[in-house]
C-alpha cells in the first residue's frame, strides 16, 4: 500500500479503514465478492454444479492459500492448498490470471460482471463483502486539486461501485 503520510500518493483506495490520525477517509460501497473463472477454464472442467464438484479445480488466491482454504471448505468445496496454482497480493494480476483461464478465484462481482468471458461459480453462495475506503492526507483541506479529485472519485466510485 502506498504510504500517504510520506506522500507516496495523494489519494488511495483501501480495503481497510486507515488508523493514522493524519489521514482522512470516506467509506464507499462495500464490494460483494464471488468466485469466478473464465468460460474456457470452466468448460475444461466439465459439468460442475455442486460445491463438492469443485474439489478438483485449480484456484487462484489473493494473499495466501492457507487463508482461503477454510473459506472454500465452509462453502462445501473440498479444496486444499494444493488446489492453488497461484496466489498474488496484486488485484490486477489475480484478475488477469483468472481471465486468462488459470483457475477459479475471488473477484468483485461488479468488476467481473463487466467481463463477459468470466462466469460466477456457485452464485447463490456468499463469499464476503469487502470494505472500500477512499483515503487522503489532511492536505485535502488546503489543496483544491486534491479536494476536487477526492470528491470526484468518491462520487464516481459510489455511482459505479
Amino acid at each position: 500500500m502506498s504510504d500517504l503520510t510520506r506522500r507516496d500518493a495523494d489519494i488511495a483506495i483501501r480495503h481497510v479503514r486507515p488508523q493514522q490520525p493524519d489521514l482522512i477517509a470516506k467509506r464507499l460501497d462495500d464490494l460483494d465478492i464471488g468466485f469466478f473463472a473464465s468460460r474456457d477454464y470452466l468448460s475444461s472442467l466439465g459439468r460442475m454444479k455442486a460445491p463438492e464438484d469443485f474439489g478438483v479445480a485449480q484456484f487462484i488466491g489473493y494473499g495466501s492459500a492457507e487463508r482461503l482454504v477454510p473459506q472454500l471448505k465452509a462453502m462445501g468445496i473440498p479444496a486444499t492448498k494444493d488446489n492453488f496454482v497461484a496466489v498474488s497480493d496484486n488485484g490486477p494480476v489475480m484478475f488477469e490470471l483468472i481471465r486468462q483461464g488459470g483457475g477459479i478465484g475471488p473477484l468483485s462481482v461488479k468488476l467481473a460482471k463487466r467481463n463477459p468471458e468470466l462466469v460466477r461459480i456457485l452464485p447463490d453462495v456468499a463469499i464476503a463483502k469487502l470494505e472500500t475506503w477512499l483515503v487522503t492526507h489532511r492536505e485535502l483541506h488546503t489543496s483544491r486539486r486534491i479536494r476536487y479529485t477526492f470528491d470526484h472519485l468518491a462520487a464516481e466510485l459510489f455511482r459505479n461501485g
